[in-house]
C-alpha cells in the first residue's frame, strides 16, 4: 500500500515492497510515477527489483529530469498474520 507518512507500520502477511525515494523520481516531465498506482505498477512484482528501479531511473534521465533522484528499496516476506486493528 503506497503511503506518504512516518511512524511504525506492521507488515501484512505475504511479500511487501518498501520503497523510499526523493521527489526527483516523482516530479519530472509528465510525472509518470507521481500517482501511487502508476508507481506500484512500475515497481512491479519481478523478482529483480533492481531492474525495475533502474528502468524508472533511466526513464527519468531520458525524459530530461533535472533533479537528482535517490531510491532505497527492498522486499520482505512476512509469514505471520498481522494483528487486525481494533475499533
Amino acid at each position: 500500500m503506497p503511503c506518504f507518512s512516518s511512524g511504525v507500520r506492521e507488515l501484512r502477511q505475504g511479500e511487501q515492497t518498501i520503497v523510499l525515494t526523493t521527489d526527483g523520481l516523482l516530479e519530472f516531465g509528465d510525472r509518470p510515477f507521481e500517482r501511487p498506482a502508476a508507481f506500484a505498477a512500475a515497481i512491479g512484482t519481478s523478482a529483480v527489483l533492481g531492474d525495475n528501479l533502474q528502468a524508472m531511473l533511466d526513464h527519468a534521465h531520458a525524459s530530461g529530469a533535472r533533479d537528482s533522484a535517490t531510491v532505497i528499496a527492498w522486499r520482505a516476506t512476512c509469514n505471520e498474520q498481522g494483528l487486525m486493528p481494533t475499533d
